[in-house]
């Protein structure tokens, strides 16, 4: 893509990105909520080693997804919103951060003192802080997103592509954070829809470096 691109970084980056994603699937499909939230949060309090290693893990990917957008960017001659993408780019980092991490820094210990506040930070509820602002991240992401897709749509080839997967995540997730506000179930779930294309973004960003 370009000469100066730190290809490596970006090949690395990419690959362990593509891991932990398909890591976070099989610990959420092990964890995966069943019955009410209360039954749900009485089995984490027998056990919650596995749910506590899905979001360390969980964790990982936000740092690494703005790495590989951050890399893909650097050596491209600066246009008028990159300030504007990487100030979102980290606003979307700090709120996924504090999100998931709640979950395994102060989730367990309040199922420890069976808490009533441990509902409310619980990731599993739809209505808890931390889900509420994961889904606000992955739409603040989301704009980043469209924003660092417009110069790749301008390349040639697998660039172009990967710029109109980027694109389509970006739309997605925003879709699916405005689905929850307005209560539409069928829109929210478009953030599913949102995270799942990045996957398809990252493998085309290996094929073109």
């Amino acid at each position: 893509m370009n000469e100066n691109l730190p290809t490596a970084a970006l090949v690395t980056c990419s690959i362990v990105l593509l891991v932990a994603l398909a890591i976070w699937v099989i610990l959420m499909g092990v964890t995966a909520g069943r019955g009410t939230t209360d039954e749900q949060l009485e089995r984490l309090q027998r056990s919650s080693h596995a749910y506590r290693w899905a979001f360390v893990n969980a964790s990982l990917i936000g740092p690494l997804m703005v790495s590989v957008l951050l890399l893909l960017n650097e050596g491209r001659e600066t246009w008028a919103t990159d300030g504007i993408a990487t100030a979102f780019l980290g606003a979307y980092l700090a709120i996924i951060t504090v999100s998931y991490t709640s979950q395994y820094a102060v989730l367990p210990a309040l199922l420890r003192e069976k808490s009533g506040s441990a509902k409310l930070l619980y990731f599993g509820d739809r209505d808890s802080l931390p889900y509420f602002g994961a889904l606000l991240a992955y739409a603040v992401f989301g704009v980043a997103a469209i924003l660092f897709s417009l110069p790749l749509i301008d390349l040639n080839g697998t660039w172009t592509v990967a710029g109109w997967v980027l694109l389509a995540s970006g739309v997605t997730s925003v879709a699916g954070f405005m689905g929850y506000a307005a209560r539409l179930r069928l829109l929210e779930e478009m953030c599913g829809v949102g995270g799942f294309l990045i996957v398809p973004f990252v493998v085309l960003v290996l094929v073109g470096a």
